[in-house]
């Protein structure tokens, strides 16, 4: 029987690709306070709500700051491109 290429996720999931979950090439800014705000809100709600549960707490929050200033410097970086037609 030949084997197929291995898929990141089962053919059943509701989830689409992680490739989809980038973010689009216009609006850089906008895109990276979504992010911010997200990761933020997140962050809040684990540390008051599931702070036991947590591994690391200051090394969740610290993870998630360096993501941000990555984000930010890229979206910064990048003028926002027009929006396809």
């Amino acid at each position: 029987m030949p084997h197929s290429a291995p898929t990141p996720f089962p053919a059943s999931t509701p989830l689409p690709s992680p490739t989809y979950w980038r973010a689009p090439p216009w609006r850089p800014r906008a895109c990276a306070l979504a992010q911010t705000l997200a990761i933020v809100t997140m962050n809040i709600i684990e540390l008051n709500v599931a702070r036991d549960l947590l591994l690391s707490p200051l090394g969740m929050v610290g993870a998630n700051a360096v993501f941000l200033t990555v984000v930010w410097y890229v979206a910064l970086q990048r003028p926002g491109a027009a929006r396809p037609t």
